[in-house]
């Protein structure tokens, strides 16, 4: 992507493959790789093992679109979809990066790269084309209309590209921080349970819900490491210390009003009456019988 931005493209098209793999053609795609195998034992086990067979299948119709039994679509969650997804998609992936043009595409979304606008609108009409040859198009809410100039910055999976940075999308930062709003939430509701006498889990403990958060604003930025855009990072850890902040504080606010034996289960330490034990069983010693008299 950014080689390509380097050799010339100036303009953009985002779009999304609608309902993607429902639209794969699995009979397209066992002739596709029929031919380049020759192995008939080979595409036995293949075709069986793409083939959906459910026998609850009238208890399931609401969720039909997700289980396709029919040729047209593949099982989502399929661990195979995704390699059908790219073989049908083969052709079009070529066709696209003929030329001057540039496509960039995982699974059901791409983009397209152009040096000017007609070149971009250009390859777009040709996307539409030869999907529709697949019988698969472009949705309409996620699909943009036309090139856009980069310039302006444009999101593909879930990074912001624009010049001279590139960064997590403004989506992709809202929903990592709701997702940290609701792990504090959850902290929260388990030291109020502790507070009013119950018990908690130690994963929801005061320390507990530290480790978690954690472990989530660790594994987010790691996700983010080719990113240039620093001052986002910083602006990020400010709004975390604050959430961090109020948390510690609710925290306190419990700490302080109760009882010191009950302070290290809200603290989430380990206690040693708590822990499971399974005793051994030791041998019975019988008294001895007193002498007779």
């Amino acid at each position: 992507m950014l080689d390509a931005i380097a050799n010339g493209a100036r303009f953009v098209v985002c779009a999304d493959i609608q309902a993607f793999f429902t639209r794969i053609s699995k009979e397209h795609v066992s002739s596709i790789i029929a031919a380049a195998v020759d192995d008939p034992p080979f595409m036995e086990l293949f075709r069986t093992a793409i083939r959906v067979e459910l026998a609850n299948l009238a208890d399931l119709r609401d969720k039909a679109d997700l289980f396709p039994i029919e040729d047209i679509g593949v099982a989502q969650g399929n661990s195979l979809s995704p390699l059908l997804g790219n073989i049908a998609l083969a052709e079009f992936d070529r066709i696209m990066n003929e030329g001057d043009c540039r496509c960039i595409r995982y699974i059901d979304d791409f983009i397209i790269l152009a040096p000017t606008l007609q070149a971009a609108n250009a390859r777009l009409a040709k996307a539409k084309a030869l999907l529709g040859k697949l019988g698969m198009q472009l949705s309409p809410e996620k699909s943009g209309k036309g090139g856009t100039s980069i310039t302006k910055g444009f999101d593909f999976l879930g990074i912001n590209i624009c010049p001279g940075l590139v960064r997590p999308s403004a989506k992709s930062e809202a929903r990592f921080l709701a997702s940290l709003d609701k792990l504090l939430s959850e902290g929260k509701r388990s030291l109020r349970i502790v507070e009013n006498g119950g018990t908690v889990e130690r994963t929801s403990s005061f320390l507990g819900t530290l480790k978690r958060l954690d472990g989530a604003i660790d594994g987010w930025g790691k996700h983010y490491w080719f990113c240039c855009d620093q001052l986002k990072f910083q602006n990020l850890d400010k709004e975390i210390a604050k959430k961090l902040a109020k948390f510690i504080g609710h925290y306190g606010s419990i700490r302080d009003h109760l009882a010191p034996e009950r302070r290290t289960q809200l603290l989430g330490v380990a206690e040693l009456a708590r822990q499971k034990r399974e005793p051994f069983k030791g041998p019975r010693i019988k008294a001895k019988a007193a002498p007779p008299q």
